[in-house]
């Protein structure tokens, strides 16, 4: 989707210790006038596709939008939100099951597995079960491994907890809240929840150019062990809600329910995001807007993170193991799933699905 309008993307389901942790409740609002398009049909059908479809003819016609892609392939969409419009399309399958609450008021069913051959499908049924089976397998691989990963995160984040200066921090946080958040704004915004990283096929990736495309001014939080810039975003959050702003709060994938790890204030156009010791040290060089980085070892006792340095590092290692390996049952699974689509995109008919596309157009 080359062109000069740039969405912001994002994930609305991350692969994380705990399993799949789904926000797809954030995607649209039953009852509102919002309408969402869920489409159902097995892997090939063309629902990715047909996404892509439509946000490239969003971007074309300058229509507010977000795309949504998806933690087992980022090459893949999970939906496209076109905010302009009060609409969104999505893929309603495993794992992130979506069902109508108001059918035909506030959204619908597409079943793509509609156009698909059965008769052709049934004939390949002793390739395709096998097929699903060691790609469920290798998933429940990957969970395995992050599941790991999350006993030696805790342990890192609990022995960091032990060194931080609360005093100097809490003055920090409310220091640097009024500093850069002033303004009370006019209307009372809401929150949104948005996974922007995931642990994919291609490793732990975070989507910074969302940052660019959101916020003209940036503020990078070195925080190594991801602790202390939780603290410090928590703040701000609670901050810019209390001044009625529109936030956009994105969760850790390594622990969602409690971490976040970036903040989007896209009223003042103004960003944060945690670089921690588990992304690419070049995960943030590639920014060209305006960013600034907040270093947080000085928020921590030197002499208390000596003593438990050693146990640090040794979790520190296990973690960037299991990461490391989670990511890579997730790319085998994908490469199986790419088999599974060919077999079944033989046997799809899509000229009727071209036919739901261009309907699908129709803004």
């Amino acid at each position: 989707m080359k062109n000069n309008f740039c969405p912001p993307e994002f994930f609305l389901g991350a692969n994380t210790p705990y399993g799949f942790f789904s926000i797809f409740n954030q995607l649209y609002t039953p009852g509102t006038n919002w309408f969402c398009h869920i489409l159902k049909g097995g892997p090939g059908t063309g629902k990715s596709t047909l996404m892509k479809n439509v946000a490239e003819k969003a971007s074309k016609k300058k229509i507010k939008h977000e795309i949504i892609r998806c933690s087992s392939d980022p090459e893949s969409l999970d939906a496209v939100i076109l905010t302009d419009l009060n609409k969104c399309i999505v893929d309603g399958t495993a794992p992130h099951v979506i069902d109508p609450t108001y059918p035909g008021i506030s959204d619908e069913i597409i079943n793509l597995g509609e156009f698909w051959d059965s008769k052709a499908l049934k004939e390949k049924e002793k390739i395709i079960i096998p097929i699903c089976k060691e790609n469920s397998r290798l998933h429940q691989m990957s969970k395995h491994f992050l599941a790991t990963f999350g006993y030696a995160y805790n342990e890192i984040s609990r022995l960091v907890q032990e060194t931080i200066n609360l005093d100097k921090l809490n003055n920090f946080c409310k220091s640097n809240s009024k500093k850069l958040i002033k303004k009370i704004s006019s209307e009372n915004k809401n929150e949104k929840l948005r996974f922007i990283s995931s642990v994919t096929p291609k490793g732990y990736i975070f989507l910074s150019e969302t940052l660019e495309s959101l916020c003209e001014k940036i503020f990078i939080i070195d925080d190594p062990y991801s602790t202390v810039g939780n603290i410090i975003l928590q703040n701000l959050r609670l901050h810019a809600l209390n001044l009625n702003y529109e936030v956009i709060s994105c969760p850790s994938p390594f622990l969602p329910a409690q971490h976040i790890e970036a903040l989007l204030l896209p009223d003042i156009k103004l960003g944060f995001a945690v670089k921690n010791q588990f992304l690419p040290q070049d995960t943030f060089k590639s920014l060209k807007a305006e960013y600034k980085i907040i270093h947080t070892k000085r928020f921590l006792n030197k002499e208390k993170l000596l003593i438990n340095k050693n146990l640090i590092k040794f979790n520190s290692k296990i973690c960037k193991e299991f990461l490391r390996e989670s990511s890579n049952a997730l790319f085998t699974a994908k490469k199986i799933h790419d088999e599974i689509e060919s077999i079944y995109s033989a046997s799809m008919n899509y000229s009727k699905v071209n036919k739901i596309t261009q309907k699908l157009l129709h803004f």
